[in-house]
């Protein structure tokens, strides 16, 4: 292999890994999701912490609530309310002791879910960050740099001799 081909391959390989690696560094998930729920009004309020620059092209696209295991709403967004912190309710039946969980998950990857138990407050279970779609990417990727690092540091060591 020529110089020339080699120097060529490794800059087209680190500016599609640097390019890809741009895009998906924006993307994240939620940082908090608070639950709340008036058993008299059966009113459910999500509270959602998802700090971005620009509400209408990095936003929470999705709220999925589900009571007692089954999912009962799921509301698609385009946009959040607020570039910080904003505040969804929805009117969910639920009895005394029912368990709701509300996942937000952002349309650039990542999700977050929160649970609550009705009356109680407290969820026993569940909870916290899902792992976003782009973690699988990242680690084919870090292979693939380990991989490839190892293969070209052998071939440099060949050509030089």
């Amino acid at each position: 292999m020529s110089k020339k081909k080699f120097y060529y391959g490794l800059f087209l390989f680190f500016t599609i890994f640097i390019t890809t690696a741009n895009i998906n560094a924006k993307a994240h998930p939620p940082s908090a999701v608070n639950l709340a729920y008036d058993l008299n009004t059966q009113v459910f309020t999500v509270s959602i912490t998802h700090s971005v620059s620009s509400p209408t092209s990095h936003y929470v696209d999705s709220v999925t609530i589900t009571v007692n295991g089954s999912t009962v709403l799921t509301e698609d967004y385009t946009s959040q309310p607020s570039s910080l912190t904003f505040v969804y309710e929805y009117n969910i039946t639920a009895n005394n002791g029912a368990e709701i969980q509300a996942l937000a998950t952002c349309e650039l990857g990542g999700s977050l879910i929160a649970c609550i138990v009705v009356g109680s407050g407290s969820c026993g279970q569940g909870g916290g960050a899902v792992i976003p779609g782009y973690i699988g990417l990242w680690i084919i990727i870090g292979f693939s740099v380990i991989v490839l690092t190892t293969i070209l540091h052998k071939k440099i060591k060949r050509i030089s001799r």
